[in-house]
């Protein structure tokens, strides 16, 4: 079960780079889905940049490095992009409904990423 739960980090790092790519190359399949429009060469690559830039920033050099503080700081990182999708669901009336799918998607990066942390395999 400890070298399953090895690998869970590892996957989601492989998930988020699968998102930075989509970010990078094809940006309105991400946000097509919840209503965000490019209008201007400037805004695409405004996206391409946080969608695809930032995600591929740090999964390529966590990949190479594969310490466990790396995974917790990118699971803190998932966490905090839950937290404040639910934070907008409250405070902006966001619709649930709307929400769910990127909401499910990040709660269960933030869990692959902190998994082995609390169950402790990394001595």
């Amino acid at each position: 079960m400890g070298e399953f739960i090895e690998w869970l980090p590892r996957i989601g790092l492989v998930l988020t780079g699968l998102i930075g790519c989509i970010g990078l190359i094809k940006p309105e399949l991400l946000v097509g889905p919840v209503g965000i429009t490019m209008p201007s060469d400037g805004a695409r690559s405004e996206i391409r940049a946080v969608f695809g830039g930032i995600h591929l920033g740090y999964t390529i050099p966590a990949l190479l490095l594969n310490q466990p503080l790396v995974y917790v700081l990118i699971g803190c990182l998932w966490l905090g992009v839950t937290l404040s999708r639910l934070y907008s669901v409250v405070v902006d009336r966001a619709g649930v409904k709307s929400l769910f799918p990127a909401l499910i998607v990040d709660a269960v990066l933030a869990g692959l990423f902190l998994s082995a942390c609390r169950s402790g395999v990394w001595g």
